[in-house]
């Protein structure tokens, strides 16, 4: 612990917690001595939420110039694997190519400084919210939802969407 924070209890001065991060870095690397190259995805938790591991894979990644110029190719990518997914045939190449979308929504997310986690956590709540709302309005009206049809449906649901204005 002493060694890997000098600024703490050593001599060395730092401007900023950045520095402090790319010091604490090397000192990790010198640890390691010569054990042969180490990956910018090396101590990536394993156990993380899947959605922030691939947030901070795609931050690493980007430092040594993994990444897209701008979010149009973003955009772009997350497109081509709508496509392939579109176009898997087994179950086993839909699980992979729906992976490969989530990581693609997940870079467009890093790219508009949106945690990806968090993203999802609110529209999980926001679908809730409408969701029950579509019951209550449906029991009011005496209607089951289990035997209306798609369009029916789909009319209370944008009519809570304009209600909620959320």
């Amino acid at each position: 612990m002493k060694y890997r924070h000098p600024h703490v209890w050593g001599d060395w001065n730092v401007a900023d917690s950045e520095e402090v991060v790319l010091n604490w870095e090397m000192l990790k690397e010198k640890e390691k001595g010569d054990n042969g190259p180490v990956s910018l995805l090396d101590n990536i938790p394993v156990s993380m939420p899947a959605l922030a591991r691939s947030q901070k894979i795609q931050r690493r990644v980007k430092k040594v110039g993994f990444d897209w110029p701008d979010i149009s190719g973003v955009y772009g990518k997350l497109a081509e694997e709508i496509g392939e997914l579109k176009a898997a045939k087994t179950p086993a190449e839909q699980m992979a190519e729906f992976g490969d979308i989530l990581f693609a929504a997940v870079n467009v997310a890093r790219w508009l400084d949106v945690d990806a986690e968090s993203a999802l956590r609110e529209a999980n709540l926001r679908f809730g919210r409408r969701f029950r709302r579509v019951e209550q309005l449906a029991k009011e009206r005496g209607l089951d939802l289990s035997e209306m049809d798609l369009d029916g449906l789909e009319a209370i649901w944008q009519e809570v969407k304009r209600e909620l204005n959320d």
